[in-house]
């Protein structure tokens, strides 16, 4: 089998929720066993894959599922779901805490968390776009035509929606990765520290707020 651009399908959530997992810290798996990770998870990959799993679609190498684009219409729905989820997270860690089985890795991680999730709370309804794409590849399969292909089908439901330009998260080291995202003909709204990763890898990271608007993209896409 070659490789492929393909919907997704319930069957694949496994191997999605595995990719997440992979590529937590900058295209890598986090280097301690995280307390919480199934709701984490579920916080930021359930309603894509049950609400709007039909916008869904992976990237399959032939063998396996590498990568993943879910896209989002219902920005409310999306907060509404992340609200729920972020409320049952804190109930387990809350538990653990109780019972004192938080190791030190996971508390640190979780109160770096907590930071970002502040300053992701503060701009809330303040999204550049009413459609959200989100798109992930193991590392070994970034350098081929698969990111490319994912950027292409969130294009594709964006404009079935009837919207005219998506918005999206880049996480990088401070001052890289900008000239990437102009290739795949996207703009940085606006970026901000990213506590979390830059405690993880030792450097300061940034998350990147892009936007893409279709016909922008696809007169650079022609060019």
């Amino acid at each position: 089998m070659s490789a492929e651009c393909r919907p997704y399908r319930p069957v694949d959530r496994d191997a999605v929720v595995a990719v997440f997992h992979a590529t937590l810290v900058l295209g890598r798996r986090l280097p301690f066993r995280l307390a919480g990770a199934h709701e984490y998870a579920e916080l930021s990959l359930g309603w894509f894959l049950d609400a709007e799993l039909d916008r869904a679609a992976v990237w399959d190498d032939g063998e396996r599922v590498v990568g993943y684009a879910l896209a989002a219409a219902d920005l409310d729905g999306l907060a509404r779901a992340q609200r729920r989820g972020a409320r049952a997270l804190a109930g387990v860690l809350g538990r653990r805490v109780a019972a004192r089985r938080l190791d030190s890795d996971s508390r640190r991680f979780w109160m770096a968390r907590g930071r970002d999730a502040l300053a992701l709370a503060r701009r809330s309804g303040r999204e550049p776009a009413r459609f959200v794409g989100h798109l992930n590849l193991l590392s070994a399969h970034r350098a081929g035509v698969a990111g490319r292909r994912l950027v292409e089908h969130i294009d594709r439901e964006c404009a079935v929606a009837g919207h005219d330009r998506w918005y999206g998260e880049v996480n990088a080291p401070a001052g890289r990765r900008r000239g990437a995202i102009r290739r795949y003909g996207m703009d940085v709204a606006w970026r901000e520290p990213n506590h979390t990763l830059t405690r993880l890898v030792g450097e300061p990271v940034e998350r990147l707020v892009t936007v893409r608007v279709l016909d922008r993209a696809r007169r650079f896409a022609a060019g």
